[in-house]
């Protein structure tokens, strides 16, 4: 079972998919565009991954550091 990330903004706008697969290399097969995928061997989000995560678009939206103290992440 993958783990998906998906962010949808208070304003609407939805950030590019971020999906994590159970295995231990990304498949070679063409995923869909704007997904971005993943492999772990557990299949979880782990600490690598939530810093590739916010390098690959999961922090592009936050500003200046005081407008970063207004958003929140939520993990599940």
């Amino acid at each position: 079972m993958p783990t998906p990330v998906t962010v949808h903004e208070k304003d609407g706008t939805k950030l590019p998919p971020y999906v994590v697969l159970k295995r231990k290399t990304v498949p070679k097969e063409a995923m869909p565009a704007g997904i971005i995928v993943r492999a772990q061997e557990k299949g979880w989000m782990e600490t690598e991954l939530v810093v590739d995560w916010l390098k690959n678009g999961g922090a592009r939206r936050l500003g200046p550091s005081e407008e970063r103290k207004k958003e929140t992440l939520v993990f599940t």
